[in-house]
């Protein structure tokens, strides 16, 4: 078998990313049904010798197993813990993180009641603690379950194997400083990348810094939210993540340096695997960071033993590492595209790229067309493989990625190695000329400049519904199956197969757009008490209503923005109320609108608005072919919005309702108002909290009324086309 790793590896992060949120008794079940089958191919002879389906089925037993081991020993039991106190003992594993306007840590609890604890936490502490990376605390902490109201949340902190919050109960905690003359390997990680950070965001103190920050460490936490959208949309966050391009460059230029130096090629390889291990360190050891260190510790190590260098068991052998010590990391979205991508990217070099260069070769003008080329069918490979992750997650197929990866790629390289000796002089802070710092901030702003302006072909992102998606990536498996076998037998793979699959996309993609184009949506978002609804046409965006008490609920309203285009052509606040006005500072220090119909108790300070672009709410507002009317000058109670699919009510005080003739959906806050009942209503989204919200809901529906309430369970979205009303609900 010439690639035991591959199958073993892949069959493991396959297995894992099915059953890492499963409950425990269905991965026991799967458990027997492998183990059963690992055993039934043990006594074939043919698949003995095979040695392939062993592999795969033992594999995939021996993740079931490590899964049900940490599900016992450690997830449920810490799950236990949630609502209670216990007297520990934690040591604090970060710097401070600033969120919501908290503090927090993340911390390694190591004694609970006087017993030997081992447990990672997140931190709630007072921002006056002065509290530095391991120091030791001592007090009573409360625990709570990390996302106990958000799914997306706790699913994410469960990758990172991490179960528990805590913070401080009673009188606070005692705080043993780590001032010892020898510090725990960590603290200097972390007092580096603190260094660099500072260092950089002071030479260069805006999006430009953040941004090489980001290509040189992978830490996103400076750059503002309207570049990090502007790079999602544009496909490109990828060159943000610390991975295999960040990883393949450092490797191949300490390699050329060390073999600059007339060292053997064993020798300079034996040297670069520490650089390496540095790099990982220095990158924060992410999954894609893991994933991309490991495959580059595999390679070194094929160079010093004199064996054949094989990508695709390197990334087996990435993924049982993984593994092994985090079964719950297949789970994590950053560590199922890293390695779809270069599962992708890996095939397309070994099957593909040889056929592609022998087209363009001696072609005279024609072959100057080689490197572009690869760069597209290399995006293409990375972006098919990915597709089950990116429908699943975002809903979206991305084709300006294509566009992106041309134009910003090399800029992305070129600003991360110039980075480096940039900070390097900047720390020295000897006055001079930093002339790589002045290259490093030009190539950022390039990049950002392009990116903003990538991000608004809106006709090259397209949202696709389940159904969809699914039929897409069932017909997808079905070319690239066919062709496997095709290739398996001996035969010639249809050199028409990859065009195939590649126009497949391509249609599904332009056929989902148009509809999506075409439909009208209305997201009424989870902010508790709270209005705020985004009703969204042919690119045209509206918000009405910008408050609530989530937690989270500015995030919510900037990234539900950012989904559809990130621009605002109109905003409508009632009230300067915490219910109507408490993100609006939030949301239009992101998003800067067209029309802005406020209340005249709404403050504006500090907000760079245009005067003329201010109205009263009372006035009508048109978008294109949104048009929005308040119902009654005095108290304000609510607005009739009209597109060209739907008829909608929004009422912000339903106590003080005065009626319209007729609708096809209503959106009430707290309550639903007595006597509303149009004849063609479809649906009713109540915005409230959850008690409220979940008693409303419920006695519409026994009333007959087809209703949803938000009550911290998500997002709601009105989908309408042609007359055709359907709701979804995102979840939390």
């Amino acid at each position: 078998m010439p690639r035991p790793f591959a199958a073993a590896g892949l069959t493991v992060f396959a297995v894992g990313a099915m059953l890492y949120n499963a409950s425990g008794r269905t991965v026991v079940v799967c458990f027997a049904l492998f183990a059963l089958c690992f055993a039934l191919s043990l006594c074939s002879r043919s698949l003995r010798e095979g040695r392939v389906f062993p592999a795969a089925l033992g594999s995939a037993a021996i993740i079931c197993f490590i899964l049900i081991v940490n599900n016992e020993f450690f997830y449920y039991p810490q799950i236990e813990m949630a609502g209670e106190t216990h007297d520990v003992s934690v040591t604090v594993l970060s710097d401070a993180r600033i969120e919501y306007g908290n503090c927090y840590y993340e911390g390694r609890l190591t004694q609970s009641d006087g017993e030997k604890a081992y447990a990672k936490v997140r931190l709630v502490l007072p921002a006056d603690a002065a509290i530095e990376p391991y120091d030791e605390l001592r007090g009573e902490f409360s625990f709570y379950a990390l996302g106990s109201s958000s799914v997306s949340v706790a699913d994410y902190y469960k990758t990172e194997n991490m179960f528990l919050g805590a913070y401080p109960f009673g009188d606070g905690f005692e705080t043993i400083r780590a001032d010892g003359a020898v510090k725990a390997p960590g603290y200097y990680v972390i007092r580096f990348r603190a260094a660099v950070k500072n260092t950089l965001m002071r030479m260069l103190p805006n999006d430009y810094g953040a941004l090489c920050l980001a290509l040189l460490l992978g830490d996103r936490s400076e750059l503002s939210h309207r570049v990090y959208t502007d790079m999602t949309r544009s496909g490109i966050t990828h060159i943000i993540c610390v991975s295999g391009l960040h990883l393949t460059i450092w490797t191949g230029l300490v390699l050329f340096l060390l073999r600059r130096l007339r060292l053997g090629e064993k020798a300079a390889a034996a040297l670069t695997m520490p650089a390496v291990l540095l790099i990982m360190l220095a990158a924060g050891m992410t999954y894609s960071v893991v994933r991309a260190g490991i495959m580059a510790q595999v390679y070194l190590l094929s160079v010093i033993l004199s064996r054949r260098r094989d990508p695709l068991n390197s990334l087996g052998i990435a993924l049982l590492v993984t593994g092994a010590f985090n079964p719950y990391a297949f789970g994590a979205v950053s560590l199922k595209l890293s390695a779809l991508s270069t599962l992708g990217i890996t095939l397309y070099s070994e099957y593909c790229s040889g056929a592609v260069r022998q087209f363009f070769f001696g072609r005279g003008a024609i072959a100057a067309l080689r490197r572009p080329a690869e760069m597209i069918l290399v995006t293409g490979a990375a972006l098919i493989f990915c597709l089950p992750v990116t429908l699943e997650v975002y809903g979206t197929v991305n084709l300006a990625v294509f566009i992106s990866n041309l134009l910003v790629i090399w800029a992305g390289e070129a600003c991360m190695i110039i980075t480096a000796p940039a900070v390097a002089i900047a720390s020295l802070n000897a006055g001079v000329f930093n002339l790589p710092g002045l290259v490093a901030g030009s190539l950022a702003k390039y990049i950002i400049k392009v990116t903003s302006l990538i991000s608004r072909l809106d006709l090259l992102t397209f949202r696709m519904p389940a159904q969809s998606a699914g039929v897409l990536l069932c017909c997808v498996f079905i070319l690239c199956a066919l062709a496997a076998l095709v290739a398996y037998s001996g035969k010639k793979v249809i050199p028409a197969a990859p065009a195939a699959v590649a126009a497949l996309v391509v249609f599904c993609a332009v056929f989902s757009c148009a509809v999506r184009y075409g439909e009208t949506r209305v997201k009424v978002f989870d902010t508790g008490s709270g209005t705020a609804v985004l009703v969204s046409e042919k690119g045209r965006n509206v918000l009405i209503g910008c408050g609530g008490t989530a937690y989270n609920g500015a995030q919510a309203v900037v990234s539900g923005i950012a989904q559809e285009g990130g621009r605002l052509d109109a905003v409508i606040i009632p009230s300067a109320d915490r219910s109507f006005a408490s993100y609006f500072y939030g949301v239009c220090s992101e998003y800067e609108a067209g029309r802005y119909c406020l209340a005249p108790s709404v403050d504006t300070t500090g907000l760079n608005i245009n005067p003329d672009a201010v109205f009263p709410a009372e006035e009508t507002t048109s978008a294109g072919g949104i048009t929005v009317t308040a119902l009654e000058s005095e108290n304000n109670p609510g607005y009739e919005v009209i597109t060209d699919d739907i008829d909608l009510v929004v009422l912000t005080f339903p106590r003080y309702y005065t009626g319209v003739s007729d609708a096809d959906a209503l959106v009430t806050r707290m309550d639903y108002p007595e006597g509303v009942l149009f004849p063609s209503l479809v649906y009713t989204v109540i915005e409230a909290e959850n008690a409220r919200g979940c008693a409303v809901q419920d006695d519409l529906i026994s009333r007959g009324i087809n209703a949803a309430a938000t009550a911290e369970n998500g997002a709601i979205t009105i989908n309408a086309y042609k007359g055709n009303l359907s709701l979804e609900r995102e979840e939390r």
